[in-house]
């Protein structure tokens, strides 16, 4: 992992450098933000000397090194709450017992009727994905020190303690999957159901039960609702609520046993959009089933048809310091020449330090057209060497699942 810190005095040439590096065969460097890093760990209780010391570890979660001990174990899964919401808890298979405590679809009569019930499904979800990190950070205490690594973190040995309780700080996190997906369907239920009354939560439910088999016409109005991506002020309410949903339970939930810190938010899925995908139902954003999920907090795969700008404004409607800090990512796909012409790379290098400077956390960045993805991928032995950035780690185009080949190329490809 190859990553740079970019802060309101970075050297432009050397950023320069660092995007004109972006253009060569492999994906790196990854950029983080020293406006929006450092304020997120201290909202956790780190110092503020510390938190300027931060690191990316894993794929680009975040840490502080060789002073705390992370562990981001607890995720919550948006779709399936709203998936519940609209069956009144049976799913739109009937695979799990009715609810009797959630009311039925068509007693919900506003938007805000939905909201609240939303609010108590995923309050729900945090405490059994609470529960269940309580019980993974039991087993790693009693089976799963580590006294090598441990001599490594400042406190342990003095402590006589291992990492898992003898560090300066402990940071546990949760995890929310789907966040673009949710947000384009609470925005599309919003429209179609509650302000045009197009259709019904019940004829919702059905259709994406029938993965929109029948139900064609419902589903070509749910994608022309308002999508995450695209700069659209009707979202801003709606991003903010979906950060809202997860973290208002695990803020009054999820705290660290050892020491009382809080969780911190993250959404950083890997290969895991794909692989999560395959194995949920049709939602009322008109994704169809077994097709896969958003990337972390960027838009859905297709979904941003506004340019690159209106992708970071969307992104910049978040609250990194309140909502995610434990990290999320950003990834963008641009054209070989947005980086190798010098006077483009200077306009996406301007793009990028309004980004950063108005509070953008992550960003990565894929530099290869869709013609050079589907040669490699009728010629893999002349594209070994073809390296893409999935999530927050990098692999060999070639060597990748068909799958999320074709994830990658779904992402929009961003020229002059």
């Amino acid at each position: 992992l190859v990553w740079i810190r970019w802060h309101p005095n970075i050297d432009q040439d050397f950023f320069d450098f660092c995007l004109e590096t972006l253009s060569g065969p492999t994906c790196f460097p990854l950029m983080m933000s020293d406006m929006a890093v450092p304020a997120m760990f201290m909202a956790l209780g780190v110092s503020r000397e510390d938190a300027f010391d931060y690191v990316a570890a894993g794929c680009n979660e975040l840490a502080i090194p060789g002073q705390a001990y992370f562990n981001p174990n607890a995720h919550v899964g948006y779709l399936q709450a709203l998936e519940q919401a609209l069956t009144s808890g049976r799913g739109y298979k009937g695979q799990w017992p009715a609810n009797p405590n959630l009311p039925p679809p068509s007693s919900l009569k506003s938007f805000d009727d939905l909201v609240g019930g939303l609010g108590r499904l995923m309050r729900r979800q945090v405490e059994q994905s609470y529960a269940h990190e309580m019980g993974v950070l039991a087993a790693q205490m009693s089976w799963g020190q580590t006294p090598l690594t441990s001599c490594f973190f400042d406190g342990c040995i003095d402590r006589g303690r291992d990492m898992i309780g003898g560090t300066k700080y402990n940071i546990l996190s949760c995890g929310g999957t789907a966040f673009a997906n949710m947000v384009d369907a609470l925005a599309a239920i919003r429209e179609v159901v509650y302000e045009r009354k197009d259709a019904t939560l019940d004829e919702v439910a059905r259709a994406c039960a029938t993965n929109f088999q029948g139900y064609e016409p419902l589903r070509a109005r749910l994608l022309a609702a308002p999508k995450h991506g695209n700069d659209d002020p009707r979202l801003k309410d709606i991003v903010q609520l979906v950060e809202q949903l997860r973290d208002e339970p695990m803020k009054a939930i999820c705290r660290d046993p050892r020491d009382g810190t809080p969780f911190g938010n993250c959404h950083v899925v890997r290969s895991g959009a794909v692989l999560g995908g395959r194995h949920t139902p049709a939602s009322p954003d008109g994704r169809l089933a077994g097709t896969p999920l958003a990337s972390s907090v960027a838009a859905s795969a297709g979904a941003e048809k506004s340019g690159p700008t209106a992708l970071l404004n969307s992104i910049l409607m978040l609250n990194p310091a309140k909502s995610w800090q434990s990290g999320y990512n950003v990834n963008m796909r641009f054209q070989r020449e947005m980086l190798t012409d010098p006077s483009d790379r200077a306009k996406v290098r301007a793009m990028l330090n309004s980004y950063f400077e108005r509070g953008g956390q992550e960003m990565q960045i894929n530099c290869v057209d869709t013609a050079t993805l589907r040669a490699a991928q009728k010629d893999p032995d002349q594209y070994r060497d073809l390296v893409v950035r999935v999530a927050g780690f990098s692999e060999f185009f070639t060597k990748l699942d068909p799958a999320i080949q074709e994830d990658i190329i779904a992402r929009t490809e961003h020229g002059g």
